[in-house]
């Protein structure tokens, strides 16, 4: 992507890169059975009672999740299908009444979830998990800090809740903020007054308490939790990240320059690029035959889709994918979107520490907790991967591959010592530091440039 923006500079406006879609869910306890278990001790009950006390604290939470928007006077409506786009609807009603800020409706809908059943075991009634159908309440709201957000709560026990927003909707109301003008279509912005201080807007996202934002919001959508429930039992909500997008968005001057690229640009990225350069992307090992390595063995698949509003191919690797697709083409400029959607992050290693906080840090699997939402690095690389791609032939004898070897070492070390790599702990793997990566932005950069270029300039 470096080479293709320096290539490109001259008909671009600027670079975006940042969150797009984001799914949190919030659970009460990590392990459900167990802390159900605990709360029916702590009030008195025991399995046998858990269906009498799910209904009367079910209809108090479906009671208490609708009086904010009851008492604010904002619609509250019951759809008889799940499938209804909630979205939509809730967007419709905040233009129709010029919500900018605070509530804008509640919909409620009954869906299938996951809760328990009382089964007989060896001793008595027993707790299991096992799904049903229960109401669901979504509160709409234009968020102080996050702009349209929308909330689902599961009315029946455990009562998780999932929280929906978007990092460009985000960054609308940072820019608003600050006084940035642009041009809005959908999720993407074809014109940004200032694209480096919006960039830096997105690059803040990253920074966020997310627990602190979450627990307010879950108190907003479930308050009967916290002024009730949690009296005898103490629980709070741990988050994680079912879902996310990050997006880099390269805006171009000229929509007309990007109609004509993007043909010839998505026929080359479906007939060129091969699967072991999409597992090598998403941070797997690849044998030299091109094969994945490690006990992840994911299908990976691609396909190229023209629609009315563009065209994009997509590769998937199992249910995490990469896409790219063109959008938002305006008088003012148009979009070329590159797009990581990850659905699964334990695929993916990254470096970090335990769940103590005494541990090393060490290339471990990602978890979906908010602890590593930002952890968006692949895997490095090592003096192996290096003599693959420096070497066009394979060692003749095991000397040779010594040889190779301690050549390639002394070049790693050379770049380490200058702060250029760093050595990843207790592996064999390196990755390009901060520095590192200005410094290769800036050799790409230079590379593109001709004395046709510079002579302009120059007058």
């Amino acid at each position: 992507m470096n080479e293709f923006i320096a290539k490109y500079q001259d008909q671009l406006r600027g670079t975006l890169s940042g969150f797009d879609r984001l799914v949190f869910l919030g659970t009460l306890w990590r392990n459900r059975i167990t802390g159900m278990k605990g709360y029916l001790w702590a009030h008195g009950l025991g399995a046998k009672d858990f269906g009498r006390h799910a209904e009367e604290i079910s209809k108090k939470v479906k009671a208490a999740a609708l009086a904010p928007m009851e008492m604010a006077g904002r619609p509250v409506r019951y759809l008889n299908s799940g499938k209804l786009d909630k979205q939509s609807i809730a967007r419709e009603i905040a233009v129709q009444d010029g919500i900018a800020q605070g509530p804008i409706c509640a919909l409620t809908a009954v869906e299938l979830c996951s809760s328990y059943a009382i089964r007989a075991g060896q001793r008595g009634p027993e707790l299991q998990m096992a799904p049903r159908k229960c109401l669901f309440v979504y509160q709409y709201w234009m968020h102080p800090v996050f702009g349209f957000l929308s909330v689902r709560l599961q009315t029946w026990l455990p009562f998780p809740i999932h929280i929906y927003l978007n990092g460009r909707e985000w960054l609308a109301r940072q820019m608003k903020e600050a006084g940035i003008g642009y041009r809005r279509q959908g999720n993407s912005f074809p014109w940004i007054e200032d694209v480096d201080r919006a960039q830096e807007l997105m690059n803040q996202q990253q920074r966020v308490h997310w627990s602190g934002l979450f627990d307010a919001i879950a108190q907003q959508i479930h308050p009967l939790l916290f002024s009730q429930m949690c009296r005898d039992y103490p629980m709070r909500y741990y988050w994680t990240c079912s879902e996310s997008e990050w997006a880099m968005d390269l805006m171009f001057r000229d929509p007309e320059q990007l109609r004509r690229m993007a043909p010839r640009l998505m026929r080359m990225g479906i007939l060129s690029f091969s699967s072991p350069d999409v597992l090598r992307f998403m941070g797997k090992q690849v044998s030299r035959q091109g094969e994945p390595l490690g006990r992840h063995a994911l299908a990976l698949n691609s396909d190229w889709k023209v629609r009315c509003n563009g065209a994009r191919i997509k590769h998937r690797l199992g249910p995490n994918s990469i896409k790219l697709y063109d959008k938002a083409y305006e008088p003012q400029g148009a979009l070329l979107r590159a797009e990581v959607t990850i659905s699964a992050p334990r695929y993916f290693r990254i470096l970090r520490r335990t769940e103590d906080p005494n541990s090393k840090p060490a290339l471990r699997e990602m978890r979906q907790s908010v602890a590593d939402l930002q952890a968006f690095t692949l895997t490095g690389f090592r003096n192996r991967d290096l003599q693959g791609l420096l070497y066009q032939t394979t060692p003749g004898d095991k000397a040779e591959q010594r040889r190779r070897s301690a050549a390639i070492g002394r070049q790693l070390r050379l770049l380490r010592a200058h702060g250029l790599i760093r050595k990843l702990p207790r592996s064999h793997r390196y990755q390009v530091s901060s520095r590192g990566r200005q410094i290769l932005n800036a050799f790409l950069i230079a590379h593109q440039v001709t004395v046709e270029k510079l002579l302009p300039l120059a007058v």
